[in-house]
């Protein structure tokens, strides 16, 4: 095994004699690390009757005998190779309620991110409380006010537009209840301009995705032909950057013409007539860039309707389980991940850390991932097992409460200048308006926490899918950081 492998065997044998992972889910998660069945299950056993021979105390340590130590069955792990753990820190988030907050119902990417939300909330020893929304701007406000009223201590969530998020994240700020946002903020607004209990707003990198998608497919093209964007939600961030993206790389290829550009509201039912309307009304088109999964399978079945399938290449983002199918039957061209299944977690982790009072460095509480253009089979076979794997995130080894010296968020994660984020909507700035002073310092104390967080980045499963992409690209871009002010 290499070290990562060892790394990711480790962490599911420790999750499963936990009780957190079931034992098949062990034995499919070992078999796509290549261990075989039968060793798999040899191995788990092993460890299994060595825990009943220690207190009890010490059954998560014997889930840490290292891959190399239990390389084959007669190797398993011993009683005499189980360390006693350090006790734990006490929990002051025990049993507290955190309301998880998805703006929409019967989306796949956010049932992921909520069923992740909820995953880690358990192994952190809280509990969850479901709102959803279903678009409305009000509903989700009303909720926000009445936080307290509902007996919870965090709240996480994505901003329905982003104008409404500072009144959001005030609500929690004024209740003293602890909040992440994600996707869908205010420019020109910081967790800082907030207050102490806006602890983390998390952006997938929307523009910079986008650039390295819409790359890949106008190469594909050849560099000519006429495409048609389905955008998302109008004012939303998710949106509009990746609106401000897709401009940019047509400033690059003048021979791509982009014929129409209409939203889909994010949703397949939405997407498939604004679909049917542009091709009657534009019908020599080579592409559609839709800006998530599930518009590009609206637009997907209005090509298969029409005959069209073999001559209009469609990508959109979020890498959802039918996308991935989609890919394997060459119906879709390609998607960019975005594992909510990682980021409903991580929200969770920081909001567990704020109430057990970790104090994160200020720039550490505006943050985005990076990702990648997922474009073939093999990737998608690879995403596909991470993500019917279950949950194979240690949520645990996030906590800087729980492991102060060597966690590791298991992702690339960066620290984002909000000078830089929202060049994008620059003329939007208000006039009299200056960043908090936390964030006036120079790039290089930004590189300094980009550092830290990429010596802490022990294990990361998404290099594994990334190795398979071809060609790969990178999002955001390589030059996304060093090109911005």
């Amino acid at each position: 095994m290499t070290e990562n492998k060892k790394e990711a065997f480790d962490q599911a044998l420790r999750q499963t004699i936990e009780g957190r992972l079931t034992r098949r889910d062990f034995v499919v998660r070992a078999a796509a690390l290549g261990l075989s069945i039968p060793a798999a299950g040899a191995i788990l056993a092993a460890c299994q009757a060595a825990a009943t021979m220690v207190p009890a105390a010490t059954s998560t340590a014997a889930a840490g005998a290292s891959a190399a130590a239990i390389a084959t069955p007669a190797a398993g792990a011993s009683a005499a190779a189980i360390a006693t753990p350090a006790p734990l820190p006490s929990n002051a988030a025990q049993g507290l309620a955190i309301m998880v907050a998805p703006p929409v119902t019967n989306n796949k990417w956010w049932d992921g991110w909520v069923a992740a939300a909820n995953k880690a909330a358990a192994d952190l020893g809280m509990t969850t409380n479901i709102q959803n929304f279903n678009g409305s701007t009000d509903a989700q406000v009303s909720a926000f006010s009445n936080a307290k009223n509902l007996g919870v201590a965090g709240a996480m969530t994505m901003a329905n537009v982003a104008a409404v998020s500072p009144k959001l994240m005030q609500s929690c700020q004024d209740q003293k209840v602890f909040c992440a946002n994600n996707h869908s903020e205010q420019p020109w607004v910081t967790p800082l301009d907030i207050g102490d209990y806006f602890v983390l707003h998390l952006e997938f990198p929307h523009q910079g995705s986008m650039e390295s998608l819409a790359t890949f497919l106008f190469e594909k093209m050849g560099k000519k032909g006429n495409i048609l964007h389905i955008t998302g939600v109008p004012g939303n961030n998710a949106s509009d950057l990746k609106d401000y993206g897709l401009d940019q790389v047509l400033k690059k290829y003048p021979d791509i013409h982009m014929l129409a550009r209409q939203p889909g509201y994010f949703g397949r039912v939405k997407t498939i007539p604004v679909v049917e309307n542009l091709l009657t009304t534009y019908p020599d088109v080579k592409a559609i860039i839709a800006q998530n999964d599930d518009q590009a399978l609206g637009a997907i079945t209005v090509l298969k309707q029409k005959g069209l399938m073999d001559k209009i290449l469609v990508v959109g983002f979020d890498a959802i389980p039918e996308s991935l199918d989609a890919i394997d039957a060459g119906e879709l061209l390609a998607t960019v991940v975005n594992p909510g299944e990682w980021m409903g977690g991580y929200m969770m982790v920081r909001i567990f850390d704020a109430i057990n009072g970790v104090k994160y460095d200020d720039l550490d509480r505006m943050q985005m991932f990076e990702t990648f253009v997922l474009n073939s089979k093999p990737a998608a076979d690879a995403y596909r097992k991470i993500q019917q794997a279950g949950f194979p995130y240690d949520w645990q080894k996030m906590s800087r409460f729980l492991h102060p010296n060597d966690w590791d968020v298991q992702i690339g994660l960066r620290d984002l200048n909000p000078e830089s984020f929202w060049l994008a909507f620059e003329s939007t700035k208000p006039a009299v308006y200056k960043l908090p002073a936390a964030y006036q310092v120079p790039q290089a104390n930004y590189d300094a926490r980009n550092a830290d967080y990429a010596a802490h980045l022990k294990y990361n499963q998404l290099d594994a899918v990334k190795a398979l992409v071809d060609p790969l690209y990178v999002a955001p871009p390589n030059d996304y950081w060093t090109r911005m002010p």
